[in-house]
């Protein structure tokens, strides 16, 4: 039996969502640390991205597609609702998080902040101030989506949910983070049940730099 392989960086949201898939199918995984355009990440992803998965003579890119294979090739808990409304509300937040919450968040005010690209190595403000403001509706509908329940479809963790949590994770040690979830009690809620689930404590990555002020 070939064993389920995921390559990339666990500092990556992408890589940790394929990671967490796995941990809560209770998959025998290997994750193999491998930078983005390594000669064994172009062999799968034809731009060199992360994550990629190999299982057996199986290979396949981009997340979304990676943990579907997960979700269905595997026996364990399914991580998608049988409901078919349920199911388009699922690929709805996995859509709104990698269209919208990984723009914004992650390009817009994660990376800035940890790996800043200015001439004098401090954060560019002007392009994370503009990135929170963006970031607002996006806070918010994720607060009304957590209404009355600990998931993004109600009690039950899904992909989508796997796709959100890596992402709000890193928000919460940088300073506009605070400002973000001011007043977010039923994602707070949600972050605490995540929190609490075996495939977020075993993906946890190592520490990143300390934010730059």
């Amino acid at each position: 039996m070939h064993k389920l392989q995921i390559l990339g960086m666990p500092q990556s949201t992408f890589v940790r969502t394929a990671c967490m898939a796995a941990i809560e199918k209770g998959i025998d995984y290997e994750l193999i640390e491998t930078m983005p355009q390594s000669d064994a990440m172009k062999a799968i992803h034809p731009a060199g991205k992360m994550p990629v998965m190999s299982h057996g003579d199986v290979h396949l890119f981009e997340t979304l597609a990676i943990t579907h294979y997960i979700d269905h090739a595997f026996d364990g808990p399914a991580l998608h609702p049988a409901n078919p409304l349920k199911q388009a509300k699922m690929y709805q937040w996995i859509s709104f998080s990698n269209d919208r919450l990984y723009q914004v968040i992650a390009r817009g005010i994660l990376l800035p902040r940890f790996f800043p690209k200015t001439e004098d190595g401090q954060p560019d403000m002007a392009l994370i101030n503009q990135s929170v403001e963006e970031a607002r509706p996006l806070i918010a509908a994720l607060e009304q989506a957590y209404d009355g329940h600990d998931y993004l479809l109600g009690e039950e963790c899904s992909l989508a949910d796997l796709f959100v949590a890596p992402i709000l994770y890193y928000l919460y040690v940088v300073p506009e983070g605070g400002d973000l979830f001011a007043n977010t009690p039923n994602i707070e809620r949600a972050a605490n049940a995540m929190k609490e689930r075996e495939s977020f404590i075993k993906s946890a990555p190592p520490p990143l730099p300390q934010a730059a002020d």
